[in-house]
């Protein structure tokens, strides 16, 4: 069980390693991405501010401006070439009207795959770009604002990165993604060790808390088992029967669980009733009938006031009720007896009478099971029953005369199994 818990959390670890590897990869890839656009859009302010301070009179006296535009465009082309440069560039007034444009040969193509609409003025100094990819280039057009002594207008851009340069941005950028992806998987692969401990620590915690409560819960049944039969075998058959009997009615694991626990503790508000009747040799009066079903009672009671024994509340509560409502504390009948309480009280009752108790001696298996069948619909739920009979004989003749000791060391390995 240990190693399963440390297989699963090694694969979950693993798991979250993959997710968030990609993630925070992803997020690293877009952040340089946009460090691309950010150096494009620093690019084209220099170049506006270039321009307007080498040709600030040209654009205040609004002469000669498209040849000096032309004639800038194409020397920065020569310029800056292997990194990337302009392929079109464009002015525009303060009032939004286009006053110069310049290009370079075969820039039509790239500049007509850009939306062509309206352009998206900034406004207090801010920039506006857009990024294409066309055939493996990489191009940006940015629009930002232009100043030159009294003239306001804006600068338009077509800007193409060289691909050299972008294969090196690229190169850069999955460099930087494969150091963060290998950071957060090597982180994993260190803490792995540590929250392994930590959780094998856990485990053997938990399996220790485990074990300590099942003793608890064994010794107690045991001391209330042997006040009444001198043995606390009973609570190790009654146990495995019910065990047994669940089995075969297909019981999910909860429920198996929950009904261990309330077989062991069934009677554990027997300690409240006293040995005068409790250990009475022959029949009860009906006084202390009464005092004896308070044991009901006494259990609940008992179990309630542990969050790990509430489960067990069904049985306790639920063993002494039959399938006709004829049973006790409650009365209650059919379904709406807890399914753990009908078929523990099958198994107690074949049990209590196939025991040898200090009031009478043991029944043998033929007399015990003509009674369940008479109780057939009426003490007992005939589902439940017709299961139980069908594995009864091969249970009695492995369980019903064992030590207790083979008992308790069969018992602990159906808890291993449930726990």
């Amino acid at each position: 069980m240990e190693r399963d818990v440390f297989r699963r959390l090694t694969i979950r670890l693993a798991l979250a390693s993959l997710v968030i590897a990609p993630v925070f990869g992803g997020a690293v890839w877009y952040y340089e991405l946009e460090r691309i656009d950010d150096a494009v859009v620093e690019l084209a302010t220099t170049e506006a501010r270039a321009f307007a301070e080498q040709h600030g009179d040209a654009l205040v006296a609004g002469r000669g401006v498209q040849e000096r535009l032309q004639r800038f465009l194409e020397e920065r082309a020569q310029e800056r070439g292997g990194r990337g440069h302009f392929l079109v560039v464009e002015l525009y007034d303060g009032g939004h009207r286009p006053i110069a444009e310049a290009s370079l040969e075969q820039s039509a193509s790239v500049d007509a795959a850009f939306n062509r609409g309206a352009h998206p003025f900034p406004t207090d100094g801010g920039v506006q770009y857009e990024r294409l990819t066309l055939d493996g280039v990489l191009y940006v057009r940015v629009l930002s604002d232009l100043h030159a002594g009294p003239f306001q207008g804006h600068f338009e851009g077509l800007y193409r990165v060289a691909p050299e340069r972008k294969a090196r941005i690229e190169e850069n950028v999955l460099g930087t993604v494969l150091i963060v992806i290998g950071v957060v998987v090597g982180t994993t692969l260190a803490l792995l060790p540590v929250v392994v401990g930590l959780n094998r620590r856990l485990v053997r915690m938990n399996d220790r808390l485990l074990r300590a409560n099942l003793e608890i819960l064994e010794v107690l049944g045991c001391a209330i088992a042997k006040r009444d039969s001198e043995t606390g075998s009973h609570n190790y058959r009654v146990t495995l029967y019910a065990v047994r009997l669940a089995e075969t009615l297909g019981c999910q694991s909860e429920s198996i669980r929950a009904l261990v626990k309330g077989a062991f503790l069934h009677d554990v508000g027997k300690i409240a009733i006293s040995d005068t009747i409790l250990l009475k040799p022959g029949r009860l009066t009906t006084e202390e009938f009464a005092v004896m079903k308070t044991h009901v009672q006494h259990g609940t009671d008992i179990v309630g006031r542990s969050a790990w024994l509430e489960d067990a509340t069904p049985v306790v509560a639920g063993h002494h009720e039959k399938f006709d409502g004829s049973g006790y504390p409650a009365g209650s009948s059919g379904s709406a007896i807890p399914r753990n309480a009908r078929i523990f009280a099958v198994v107690d009752v074949f049990d209590a009478l196939t025991s040898r108790r200090p009031y009478k001696e043991p029944m043998t298996f033929q007399a015990a099971t003509t009674i369940l069948l008479d109780g057939r619909g009426g003490h007992f739920d005939p589902d439940v029953l017709d299961g139980f009979l069908r594995i009864a004989c091969d249970l009695h003749a492995r369980l019903g005369n064992a030590s207790e000791e083979s008992l308790r060391a069969e018992l602990l390995t159906v808890i291993e199994r449930y726990f």
